[in-house]
């Protein structure tokens, strides 16, 4: 179950994911309609090259966003067109630049994640 903590102020905000890397690990944390709360991290995730951990990522991000069928189909390509290619430092994605990318992605398109 996810923790997660009300902001008021954030309410009328999007969706963003903000990944952050520390000492001990990475977190990423999703704020929007006034809420905040980590994703998932089980079984490990990363970002800024191309691994399984960033693949893992770019899944679980979709899956919060979008749902388990479109984060499936979608994930390796998204991991390839931007969790791989984050800063190792940190990186902010808003859920717009998301929502534009799998608008483009799904025009035409209805296949299997060939991962």
């Amino acid at each position: 179950m996810k923790s997660s903590v009300y902001f008021p102020e954030l309410a009328a905000r999007a969706k963003v994911y903000r990944g952050r890397r520390f000492l001990y690990g990475v977190n990423v944390d999703v704020s929007g309609d006034g809420y905040m709360y980590p994703l998932s991290n089980e079984g490990g995730i990363d970002w800024g090259q191309g691994t399984r951990y960033s693949k893992k990522l770019a899944h679980v991000i979709l899956m919060d966003f979008a749902g388990q069928a479109v984060a499936d189909t979608y994930a390796c390509d998204f991991d390839d067109d931007f969790i791989s290619c984050m800063p190792m430092q940190g990186f902010s994605l808003p859920g717009e630049a998301i929502k534009e990318w799998l608008e483009e992605k799904g025009k035409g398109h209805n296949r299997e994640s060939i991962c």
